[in-house]
């Protein structure tokens, strides 16, 4: 099955992180701004064809999307599995500084994709999802991601309860976020090996995902709203493990 991403910021993160996974590069005929020079410069450094196209062709490669004149044939991002988990923590072993980010059942591929581009901004080793009942890797997550999954690995595990309880084992915390808790999140030591865990975008942490956690944390609101998008939320988390090793 032909895979397309698009837009500039996707395709300048793919071509300059994993140009091997680039086949080949498609631009809007006629296009000569400093954008298409740019994405033609970094092509033809790593010797992957480029084809001119009118609108037309574009819009069949990827319809229904604003492609921005932009369109490259390329693997699929590829998704891990526990091994690759177990090599992290592995390699972390001398270096307790992982940082993990766990969306149980997390549904929505815009918010997937926010939160990867967030993971990634903060340095987030991996993001940790369930094979079943949440989404994975699609074009529209590549693109609001804004090119992350291509850099931050995501790794899909089958048993998201079991994982959990294996991390523990390799002392690395678990902090689960639910409305109900009693600890305010800048009261949480997120330092160390920690894993943040945000819930799906309607009914939150499964009841077994809120059970295996070490720490239950909220972020503190003044305001007249009750909560945050999952996607939202894992910005204020991450970003304040971030401060906090940044001390």
């Amino acid at each position: 099955m032909t895979y397309y991403i698009h837009g500039f910021h996707v395709l300048k993160v793919a071509l300059e992180n994993v140009p091997q996974q680039i086949k080949k590069l498609y631009l809007l005929e006629k296009r000569c701004d400093k954008r298409a020079e740019e994405m033609i410069e970094l092509a033809e450094r790593h010797n992957i064809p480029i084809e001119w196209l009118p609108r037309d062709m574009l819009d069949k490669k990827l319809p229904d999307v604003v492609h921005q004149g932009m369109v490259a044939e390329c693997d699929k991002p590829h998704t891990y599995d526990e091994d690759f988990l177990k090599k992290i923590c592995k390699a972390q072993q001398n270096d307790p500084s992982l940082l993990l980010l766990i969306l149980d059942e997390v549904q929505d591929p815009h918010n997937l994709g926010a939160c990867l581009r967030t993971a990634n901004a903060m340095a987030v080793n991996a993001v940790i999802v369930p094979k079943n009942r949440s989404v994975q890797l699609t074009a529209v997550v590549n693109k609001v991601s804004s090119g992350a999954s291509f850099i931050t690995p995501v790794i899909a595990v089958k048993n998201l309860a079991r994982t959990m309880e294996w991390m523990k084992k390799k002392n690395v915390w678990l902090v689960g976020t639910d409305l109900a808790a009693e600890t305010p999140l800048n009261e949480v030591d997120l330092k160390g090996n920690i894993a943040l865990i945000l819930g799906n975008e309607g009914k939150g942490l499964r009841e077994l995902t809120r059970k295996n956690c070490d720490f239950l944390t909220f972020i503190p609101m003044k305001g007249e709203v009750g909560s945050l998008n999952v996607s939202v939320a894992t910005g204020v988390c991450l970003y304040e493990a971030m401060r906090q090793r940044s001390l």
